[in-house]
Formats: C-alpha cells, sequence, structure tokens
C-alpha cells in the first residue's frame, strides 16, 4: 500500500501543478483581445447589416442574452457560447452588438440596444410589402425614435413604405454618414423615382460621406439631393436608362460633389446625351476612382465620350469604362479616354484583345500597380479599363490604332495582345507606338505575317 500512496500523491501533485497552470492568467486571452477576436469574426462571419435577416437568434433565453441557435444575422453567436467567460465578454463589449438588423420581434432589437451601450448602430432593413414588412417598419421606427446614434443606414423597402421612410429619414440624428436605399418589387420605371430620390435629401447632412442607390434611374432634379462632403457614390439600377438627359444637369450632378473620391454608376445615364453647354468644363480635384457601365443594353461609346470629354480628373487613378458601340463612327471616342490617361501615372502594362465581339483594353500604372503575367487567360482588372462591344470589322483601325496613337504608351514594357480582327499596317504602327516592350505575348494570331515587324 505504500507504493500505491506514493503513486496516487505523486499524480495529485502532478494534476495540481498542471490545473494551476492551465488555469492561470498568462495562459488566457486578455478579454479586451477576446472582445476584438469575437468582433472580426463576426464581421468575417457575414454580420447583421449584410444578411437580410433578423439578428434575433432561435431559442433566445432572457437569462443570459445568447440562445442555442441563430438565424444568419447572428452566425457569429455559437462561439460566445464555448464558456461562461467568453459569454461573459461578449454581453460587456458593446461593439459586438453595434449592428442591427430590424426584424419583427422588439423585443429581441431591445436587448440588442441595451447591449449596444452607446456605441454607434449600423442599422439594416428589409421592409416588404407584407405584414412581416410592416412589423419591422414599426421596429425601425423605435429604433430611430430611441436612439440618436445611427451612423449607417441600409434600407430595401417596397414603394408602399416610401411616405414612411422619408418621415423617418428626416428624424435621423447629425450622425449619420452613410445611407444605402434600394426599392424591392419594382421591375419597370415608375412615377415615383423621383419621390423616391427625395429620400436621399436627408444626406444634405454635413457628416454623410457615402450613399448607394439601387434601381432608381437618373432624373434631372438630382444634384441638390446630395450633399457637397459626399465622398463615396453607388449608383445603380435594372430599369432602362432615360431616353436622354441634358449635359448640363449631368454636369450639375457632379459639381455639387467636389469631394467626390469614388463614383459607380450602372444603367443610370441615359442613352444620350444633349450638348447644351458644349464648352463647360467641371474639374473633380478628389475623384480617384470612376466606373460608368450599362448593363442592360448597353452604355453608347458617345455618352462616355461626350462625358469624359467635360470632365478634369487630376487625380484620377482607377476608370473601368464598359459601353456598347452607337454603329457609327467609334473614333470620337479615343480623345477623351485617351486625354483622362494623361492625368494618370506612368502605364507600364498592356492587355489588349480585338475580337469579333469587340474591344477589350486593360492597363496598370503606377509604381504601386502590380503587373500581372502577360498571360490572357490570368489577366485581372487594371487600374484602367476599356470593353466596348461591337461587331464592327473596322474597330481596329478606327479606335485601336488612334488610341495607340494617342495615348501615352511610350513606357509599357509589358504587353499581351490577342488579335483577330487588324490588319498588318495598322499592327505595324500600333507597335511602332509602345518601342519599350521588353515582354510580349501575342495569341490568336491569323497570319505568320503579323510575326514579321517583331
Amino acid at each position: 500500500m505504500g507504493r500505491e500512496d506514493e503513486d496516487r500523491r505523486r499524480l495529485t501533485l502532478q494534476y495540481h501543478a498542471l490545473n494551476v497552470r492551465w488555469n492561470s492568467p498568462i495562459s488566457r486571452v486578455p478579454e479586451e483581445i477576446l472582445a476584438e477576436i469575437f468582433l472580426f469574426y463576426a464581421e468575417d462571419v457575414g454580420d447583421a447589416l449584410k444578411m437580410g435577416e433578423s439578428s434575433a437568434p432561435n431559442g433566445h433565453d432572457s437569462s443570459h442574452g445568447l440562445g442555442q441557435g441563430s438565424r444568419k444575422g447572428c452566425h457569429w453567436l455559437w462561439i460566445t457560447q464555448f464558456c461562461r467567460r467568453w459569454q461573459m465578454v461578449a454581453l460587456s463589449y458593446p461593439r459586438l452588438w453595434r449592428n442591427i438588423c430590424v426584424g419583427p420581434n422588439p423585443l429581441w432589437v431591445a436587448e440588442l440596444l441595451r447591449r449596444s451601450g452607446r456605441v454607434p448602430l449600423r442599422v439594416c432593413a428589409v421592409l416588404s410589402d407584407d405584414e412581416t414588412g410592416h412589423k419591422r417598419l414599426d421596429t425601425l421606427r423605435t429604433i430611430v425614435w430611441e436612439t440618436g446614434r445611427i451612423t449607417a443606414l441600409t434600407l430595401d423597402f417596397a414603394l408602399t413604405h416610401l411616405g414612411a421612410i422619408q418621415d423617418l429619414l428626416r428624424q435621423l440624428p447629425d450622425d449619420l454618414k452613410a445611407l444605402d436605399v434600394a426599392l424591392i418589387g419594382v421591375g419597370t420605371p415608375t412615377g415615383a423615382d423621383e419621390d423616391h430620390l427625395a429620400i436621399a435629401a436627408k444626406s444634405q447632412n454635413i457628416r454623410v460621406q457615402h450613399i448607394a442607390l439601387a434601381d432608381v434611374s437618373f432624373v434631372t432634379r438630382v444634384s441638390p439631393l446630395f450633399c457637397p462632403t459626399l465622398t463615396t457614390l453607388s449608383w445603380t439600377s435594372t430599369h432602362h436608362s432615360p431616353q436622354f438627359t441634358t449635359l448640363s444637369h449631368v454636369l450639375d450632378f457632379l459639381e455639387a460633389l467636389p469631394l467626390l473620391a469614388d463614383i459607380t454608376l450602372d444603367n443610370v445615364l441615359p442613352f444620350a446625351l444633349v450638348e447644351d453647354h458644349a464648352n463647360r468644363m467641371i474639374t473633380l480635384q478628389c475623384l480617384k476612382s470612376l466606373k460608368l457601365s450599362g448593363t442592360l443594353v448597353g452604355l453608347p461609346a458617345s455618352v462616355c465620350a461626350t462625358l469624359l470629354d467635360h470632365l478634369n480628373l487630376p487625380d484620377i487613378s482607377t476608370t473601368t469604362l464598359e459601353c456598347t458601340s452607337t454603329g457609327v463612327d467609334d473614333s470620337e471616342f479615343v480623345l477623351p479616354f485617351a486625354g483622362l490617361l494623361q492625368q494618370a501615372a506612368e502605364i507600364h502594362t498592356l492587355h489588349v484583345d480585338l475580337d469579333t465581339w469587340g474591344l477589350d483594353l486593360r492597363m496598370w500604372a503606377g509604381e504601386e500597380s502590380v503587373g500581372c503575367t502577360p498571360a490572357w487567360s490570368h489577366c485581372t482588372r487594371g487600374n484602367f479599363n476599356l470593353t466596348l462591344s461591337s461587331s464592327s470589322l473596322r474597330l481596329g483601325h478606327q479606335v485601336l490604332l488612334p488610341f495607340f496613337q494617342t495615348a501615352p504608351l511610350s513606357n509599357v514594357r509589358t504587353m499581351a495582345v490577342s488579335l483577330l480582327q487588324l490588319q498588318l499596317g495598322d499592327w505595324r504602327e500600333m507597335l511602332a507606338c509602345v518601342p519599350q516592350v521588353t515582354v510580349l505575348e501575342i495569341s490568336r494570331c491569323l497570319r505568320p505575317a503579323y510575326l514579321h515587324p517583331l
């Protein structure tokens, strides 16, 4: 028995030593760091602001505040149920509860508001035209009335809620910095477009920096609705663009945003711009990123050309233009686009794809830009991108060659070309415009004669 007692005593001492080491403070993540880990994990999984579902977990237990299951907005909650300490840390960290996706359960929203303390809130609401949508609208009203700390608001709503949304926006505090708005259940343009846009009047608040609009067509009385402090604007629509708009309306709209740094207009610009101020130029001193496209029937190249011809963008660093040929001479598009590149950093990598469907140009510029491999199959978007859809057999002569002759390409060192529609003489002249090329990839070349100029 003496030996057994000795073994038992030794094992007990080892257990106590291990237990002390396991539970020592140095082996536990500090609460501040653990809370930040929870926050990063919650946003990585998909926080409530992005999910479009109620944040209330299934099996919600008010005694602990954390349920056993979860809906889409709270997939991250399970990690806080690992142990009592983790649960305590989560419940005592207000920033973890700052994202509120409005659901029909006002009790859960009230609990989230309590847990969030006084930190700024990011609120998301999907308000459909049914009983659930009306319940969520009532809950959203409660949030707006009882808090004064909403800094980001994302709203997807049916047209029937337009009046209520306008009233709520007028009651928002001055801390609002981001506003995302989209109509749901509308497949064609309606006469309510201008009323819908009027909700952006809240952006006249001097703090708003980001606005996103979806399914709203461009209308003439838009410029007064945006504040001069706006830095990011994303405007998309699944409706057909208006038939025409005067150039002055578009320029007024842009000129009202002097701090604009990033703008995306997808299927918003009209099919035609009436040039009522042919000599007018506006300067967007802060604009760094510009994207113009038309995903439904295509944005006419003439509209892009007209707009670029009246813009001065001294700090531009990223541009994506997706246009469609108008069926006539597209050479008018070359000079405005080449002029845009004159204000950019030095272009060092160029990809050209001239096919039966049209022309695709991708360019990389500046020392910080990483030039990709010339293999066309691995080519990503560059700093400057142009896609021109056209079935014209003269696209190489009318657009591509003039572009090489006018754009600042003398310092290009890496070039990949895919040529199915290009005359040999045009190819010779293009090569003369890029004398510094040291890496050249040619694919889908129709004739061996195209290799002779090399």
